[in-house]
């Protein structure tokens, strides 16, 4: 008993050290495995069965164990794909280890040095591998730079002090890299309604009105995620850069909106809108995340102004341009004659191909033709608007030509 009490402390932090490493192994080398055979394994069932195989292993005096990627990719490529393969291959290194040891002591050390070089080939990742390939053929962006410092870093540590304290700096510089990336600017790029215009045509007197009223328009494209650690700092930029009547959002490239970016956007709107900007947010639909993130966080009585994408930003605040110069975008039907297709004919030749033509109205929303339909038709467009749109494999539009 004093025997225990005496050494109580080393075995129990050499048994916490042991499962540490243990367990970062095991689910590095899961990890691995699955990125090298494109599976998918819970690493928390592996924990728990590498758990109570070290316990039973530890009441029978046996080493720890841990899940080693290089036989389970070894048994992989020899064809095994059941449990009874595994049980197969412990049978086989348990034999090797208590009959083959004699055998294998004869093997120079300069077989086993090129072993262990090769086994140490196989088990460096595809990704860090394709990592190096893309730098030989002059991929040397800022992002490369880093991850293979990160993993230079990892592996000098790694030799020179072990695997455990190889871990510490490579997670702790990835934390790093990844709070960096976080938290820079979400601005991607902006421009303003003067550089970039809808795609909706305007009669040539509304598009006159829009020529001298569209750098009242400010689009900001961003990107990344939109969180508590960056979303101050995006209205930090909206208001250095004095936004003019109207600010669009592009959200276009951004990969996830959380509940406090949602009350941030919405907190920004009302500053805006008390200094006279309307702000609306492109890329947002009742159907995509984004939209149902904004929703949920959304205050009674708040207004936010979404679009499917930046075109229809685009075209909402040219509407509210025209409208706010008293120029509304709805016309009476153009006279056949006065057609761009039909100008410059006479009045008998208007006459001669409007008794040819058929009228036709449609409804909202509803389609004229479609990709893949015959060319055998001729439409002039006389009264209202039309937009030309491609859909992706879910049949939402993914983009608008021409409206």
């Amino acid at each position: 008993a004093d025997f225990f009490v005496r050494h109580l402390d080393d075995v129990l932090i050499t048994g916490l050290l042991l499962a540490v490493i243990g367990s970062l192994e095991t689910v590095l080398s899961v990890a691995a495995v699955d990125q090298t055979l494109g599976t998918q394994t819970n690493p928390n069932i592996e924990l728990m069965a590498n758990g109570a195989a070290n316990l039973a292993c530890g009441a029978l005096g046996g080493v720890p164990l841990a899940y080693l990627r290089a036989r389970a990719i070894a048994t992989v490529q020899a064809g095994g794909t059941t449990r009874l393969a595994a049980v197969a291959g412990c049978a086989a290194l348990g034999l090797l280890y208590f009959v083959g040891a004699p055998l294998i002591a004869r093997l120079p050390l300069t077989v086993l040095a090129g072993l262990m070089v090769m086994v140490a080939f196989a088990l460096s990742d595809r990704w860090t591998r394709q990592l190096v390939e893309n730098w030989r053929r002059g991929n040397h962006t800022g992002e490369a730079k880093r991850s293979l410092a990160i993993i230079a870093a990892v592996c000098i540590v790694t030799l020179w002090l072990g695997f455990a304290a190889g871990v510490l700096p490579g997670v702790l510089l990835s934390a790093l890299g990844f709070i960096r990336r976080m938290t820079r600017s979400l601005l991607r790029t902006r421009y303003t309604g003067e550089q970039r215009s809808s795609r909706r045509v305007y009669p040539p007197r509304l598009e006159a009105v829009l020529r001298r009223r569209r750098v009242d328009i400010l689009v900001l494209e961003l990107e990344g995620a939109l969180f508590f650690g960056n979303v101050d700092r995006l209205a930090a930029e909206v208001e250095r850069l004095k936004p003019p009547a109207y600010l669009i959002l592009d959200f276009a490239h951004v990969t996830t909106i959380d509940s406090t970016g949602a009350v941030k956007l919405m907190q920004m709107s009302k500053r805006l809108a008390r200094d006279g900007v309307t702000l609306i947010l492109a890329g947002i639909s009742a159907e995509n995340q984004h939209g149902a993130m904004l929703r949920a966080n959304e205050e009674a009585g708040s207004r936010q102004l979404w679009a499917e994408d930046v075109d229809r930003a685009l075209e909402q605040a040219e509407r509210a341009l025209l409208a706010a110069d008293g120029e509304p975008l709805e016309h009476g039907a153009l006279p056949l004659g006065e057609c761009d297709l039909l100008r410059g004919l006479d009045l008998a030749d208007v006459e001669r191909v409007r008794a040819v033509m058929q009228q036709r109205r449609l409804r909202a929303g509803e389609r004229l033709f479609g990709q893949g339909d015959p060319g055998n038709e001729l439409f002039v467009l006389t009264e209202g608007s039309m937009s030309i749109v491609q859909r992706d494999a879910e049949g939402r539009v993914a983009q608008r030509f021409v409206s």
